[in-house]
């Protein structure tokens, strides 16, 4: 949606609680973050596959979460496109080395066997396989109490020794 600057106030007053936006689709990033903190929601922001990280730099520190994208939005069924994977580790050695706070997450062209071959090589994050919010904490929570029910039965057996 462009320009987006219009629409966020729409969006924060239906109750998103992140607001995500592309910097092609505003005039000025920085008055466009401003506008979505003052409405103290989060403030995302989405890089499309050509778009580089060096556009949203210097505005890091002021988001919760960078999106990358990893298809051209809006065009279903492409491929996912590992060569945007370098915009992740990018990221997150920014994040570590200035202790920057933000999520990563990646979104387009995800299925289980993709994510297998090419995520084992990048920084935790959050990969879309077309669930909604709610769905993927739902994988993530089924994931976590998995692990920690092989870890209790493991120390269990440990402790029968």
């Amino acid at each position: 949606i462009s320009p987006v600057h219009k629409y966020i106030e729409s969006y924060s007053n239906a109750g998103a609680d992140i607001i995500t936006i592309h910097p092609e689709a505003t005039d000025n990033l920085s008055d466009s973050i401003n506008k979505i903190k003052k409405l103290k929601k989060k403030v995302g922001i989405s890089l499309n596959p050509e778009t580089k990280v060096e556009v949203v730099k210097k505005f890091l520190n002021q988001v919760d979460l960078i999106l990358i994208m990893s298809v051209h939005p809006g065009f279903g069924g492409q491929k996912f496109m590992p060569e945007v994977l370098e915009k992740v580790k990018k990221l997150d050695r920014i994040r570590k080395d200035l202790k920057f706070y933000f999520d990563i997450e990646i979104d387009g062209g995800i299925n289980f066997k993709n994510y297998k071959k090419h995520m084992k090589d990048v920084p935790l994050v959050f990969a879309n396989f077309g669930l909604t919010p709610d769905g993927l904490k739902k994988v993530l929570l089924m994931h976590t109490v998995i692990i920690l029910k092989q870890l209790k039965k493991s120390l269990m057996m440990k402790t029968e020794d």
